[in-house]
């Protein structure tokens, strides 16, 4: 599993060697934590064998997709962000979405940079930040480091994840289907939900 941590870096001493030239990201992985699709410690995936926690899944790893689908994980990478970096910015929190909210089955924590397929035959596919404010999804303010973790598969793909669909991180240039924008999007969640958009 890697692990990237979101902090000022360490100041290079005058005689120290340059660093190395870190790879290029691909275009999906630009973004900065807060535009990333990512899950909170302690989410359980659903795999073959029974759902996990995020925190011990690793490459190799089979999990469950939508469609019945399984597919084995690329990479699992931690993204840790300490205390400095969010407590004053309140975007990069995690999103807390209620049990049952979007047919997860206990509470769930996500990155707003999540996208999820709403319950129901034509689900639209949403991103959770465009959701706060509905059914009691909200900002939760965490109270320490935050800890994140994205699940790279050969391609985009829904995950079942506490009984809900989530995006896995983007892989390719295709997307799982369109992002439905943000007023769409809301008035989609109160159709598919019964919960009034306020």
């Amino acid at each position: 599993m890697s692990k990237r941590i979101f902090s000022a870096p360490p100041p290079v001493a005058p005689d120290a060697a340059p660093p190395k030239a870190a790879a290029k990201p691909a275009p999906a992985a630009a973004g900065k934590p807060d535009t990333r699709p990512m899950v909170h410690a302690a989410t359980r995936i659903d795999t073959p064998d029974g759902p996990r926690a995020v925190e011990t899944l690793q490459a190799g790893d089979r999990i469950c997709c939508s469609g019945s689908d399984v597919m084995s994980l690329r990479a699992v990478e931690r993204v840790v962000l300490a205390r400095a970096d969010w407590a004053y910015a309140p975007a990069l929190w995690p999103i807390r979405v209620p049990v049952g909210t979007l047919g997860n089955h206990t509470p769930m924590r996500v990155s707003p940079g999540m996208r999820v397929l709403l319950p129901g035959e034509d689900g639209a596919f949403v991103r959770v930040a465009d959701l706060v404010g509905i059914g009691g999804i909200a900002r939760d303010r965490p109270m320490a480091d935050i800890r994140y973790f994205e699940l790279h598969l050969p391609e985009h793909a829904l995950v079942q994840a506490e009984g809900a669909l989530i995006e896995s991180f983007p892989e390719g240039p295709r997307a799982v289907r369109p992002e439905t924008p943000r007023d769409e999007a809301r008035a989609a969640f109160a159709t598919a939900t019964g919960r009034p958009v306020r």
